[in-house]
């Protein structure tokens, strides 16, 4: 059923973000104690005037992850959920513990998870990830994994929205404390396309919320307010007119550019 989704994001220009060269390299030990599956994850939505002055006073706190010498790292995500799209309706309703099971392929990397993120009541998330075959979008072959942490059956959910983007990721050199910048957003579903250029997609990630470290400082600086979203209830919202949108988000249409 993936093939109904198709895939163009390896031939997708690297989307230029200011400021990165200040950073330097995280070593790959920074990086391997900054895993966090089990986090808090406070999100914003930035454009890229905001994120530039974010990123200023940041270099002496932070390091930032390069791939293949880039700090932009390729990322494309299959979502998978049921017929009547029962857990994008969990999110939007705001319901906890909520669930997501996707494929996610790391492109430069040539990587590929299954992962199922479950949202806790006391707003931490939990992710679990097996590695699969690169670029294998089969569940079929993967049902013991899901169903041993998805509250939906495997046998239940269907490909129904991919997202693409390029995310650019920073690691606290004193604190424990992974921050991801998901930039050039693209979500798809069968021949339709919706392109969100102008909005950045921030998330910091903790082991518990600490409101004042120099990233949520930062944030805090050019009026950013944190924001209840999901990479794909945006997608499924913005493909599907039927589905309930976010009425507390301004996606300002501005910020899209649809292809048919």
């Amino acid at each position: 059923m993936a093939e109904d989704i198709p895939s163009t994001f390896a031939i997708m220009p690297t989307v230029p973000v200011r400021g990165l060269h200040s950073f330097s390299p995280a070593s790959e030990e920074l990086i391997m104690s900054r895993g966090l599956l089990n986090r808090v994850e406070t999100k914003f939505i930035l454009n890229a005037e905001e994120l530039e002055q974010v990123l200023e006073p940041l270099p002496s706190h932070y390091a930032v992850i390069m791939t293949q010498s880039a700090p932009q790292a390729l990322y494309e995500n299959l979502y998978y959920d049921t017929t009547d799209f029962h857990y994008l309706n969990e999110h939007l309703c705001g319901k906890r513990p909520r669930f997501k099971v996707r494929f996610r392929h790391y492109i430069k990397r040539d990587l590929s998870f299954l992962e199922v993120k479950k949202k806790l009541n006391n707003t931490k998330t939990i992710k679990q990830q097996v590695p699969v075959q690169y670029r294998s979008e089969d569940l079929s072959e993967h049902l013991d994994f899901v169903n041993a942490y998805s509250a939906i059956p495997g046998e239940r959910l269907f490909p129904c929205v991919r997202t693409k983007f390029q995310r650019i990721t920073l690691v606290g050199l004193d604190s424990e404390e992974r921050i991801t910048m998901d930039v050039g957003l693209c979500f798809e579903q069968g021949n339709e396309q919706v392109d969100w250029k102008k909005g950045i997609i921030v998330e910091v990630k903790q082991p518990r919320h600490r409101p004042r470290t120099p990233v949520m400082l930062a944030l805090r600086g050019v009026g950013a307010r944190s924001q209840s979203i999901s990479k794909y209830c945006i997608a499924a919202s913005l493909l599907h007119p039927n589905l309930n949108r976010y009425p507390h988000l301004n996606l300002n249409p501005n910020h899209l550019r649809f292809h048919h």
